[in-house]
């Protein structure tokens, strides 16, 4: 039940900054910079899921089950660890889009 809540809840808040922007003058555009931290945090935490598996994580511990790396490796070719290298690099480059958003692209306050 919490979590229903906490999904409307989320869905809600730029629903609700969409319509304050819409109908409320304003200077600031509080959807843009609320859109702009989830990005950053989603990109910040598959930054972190990536390294935590590939470098923290035992890769294929039975009591903590197979990480996404040993899955698509068994599936495709490679190793886990050149797969999750090259996830961490992908989210390497995501967080620094999203910072680069945030700070160059989102023009003045």
């Amino acid at each position: 039940m919490a979590l229903r809540g906490l999904v409307i809840l989320m869905g809600a808040i730029p629903a609700g900054l969409w319509v304050l922007e819409e109908y409320v003058e304003m200077n600031v555009q509080p959807l843009r910079w609320v859109m702009l931290a989830i990005g950053t945090i989603c990109t910040l935490y598959a930054l972190y899921d990536c390294i935590h598996d590939v470098l923290c994580k035992s890769i294929n511990n039975s009591s903590q089950g197979k990480s996404d790396a040993v899955m698509f490796a068994e599936e495709f070719c490679g190793t886990s660890r050149c797969w999750g290298l090259l996830w961490s690099a992908i989210a390497v480059a995501a967080t620094i889009g999203a910072i680069y958003g945030i700070t160059v692209l989102s023009g003045p306050c």
